[in-house]
């Protein structure tokens, strides 16, 4: 196990173990729950500090990612190819840079945070359990792990998938279909243009 996987072994240790667990499962932040426990002024803010640059580094990363995924699906047409488009200066897809920032930032005043979660946790365990699929049919030579790894963590990201509340799901499954049907209308024009 790396640091970063004890690190926050240790912290779900000392959160369960101050309050316990079924408070933890109780609340939408379980962390600060935790922080409120401890009589040395400060926790609950630095806490909250903490959290915040998580998040906001986790929004970034996300941002870069969704549109570098913008950028490789309209070289394939499966987005408008103004997309593809990268700045002359910074060589970046500056583009979709800023419509999925756009994007985020809709989703953070429009959208509420529940929804989004459990959407997203639906689709992402979906997109999981096909990185896994794809692992178990690389070549022999080209894997890095033995066959077990992939389908042990697509057995689990499947189960994860399916135990999941029923309007999650079906939030997830509606994202899936509105992101099809996008393609499918992309498509449909590119062809005819």
């Amino acid at each position: 196990m790396n640091i970063i996987g004890t690190f926050i072994l240790s912290i779900a240790l000392v959160a369960a173990g101050g309050v316990g667990s079924e408070a933890l499962s109780e609340t939408s932040s379980p962390l600060s729950v935790a922080a409120s426990q401890f009589t040395f002024p400060g926790v609950v803010f630095i806490i909250a500090l903490g959290a915040t640059t998580a998040m906001l580094g986790v929004l970034l990363s996300q941002i870069i990612g969704i549109s570098r995924m913008m950028f490789a699906m309209s070289r394939k047409n499966d987005f408008p190819t103004f997309l593809s488009n990268i700045h002359p200066k910074y060589n970046v897809p500056h583009i979709g840079i800023l419509l999925s920032g756009f994007i985020i930032v809709l989703l953070s005043i429009f959208g509420t945070l529940e929804f989004i979660v459990s959407a997203a946790s639906f689709t992402i365990l979906l997109y999981y359990s096909i990185a896994n699929l794809a692992a178990m049919k690389m070549k022999e030579e080209d894997k890095l792990y033995p066959n077990w790894i992939p389908i042990l963590g697509l057995i689990t990201c499947l189960s994860m998938a399916v135990s999941l509340e029923f309007m999650t799901i079906i939030s997830g499954i509606s994202l899936l279909v509105a992101g099809f049907a996008l393609r499918w209308g992309v498509q449909k024009l590119s062809i005819r243009s």
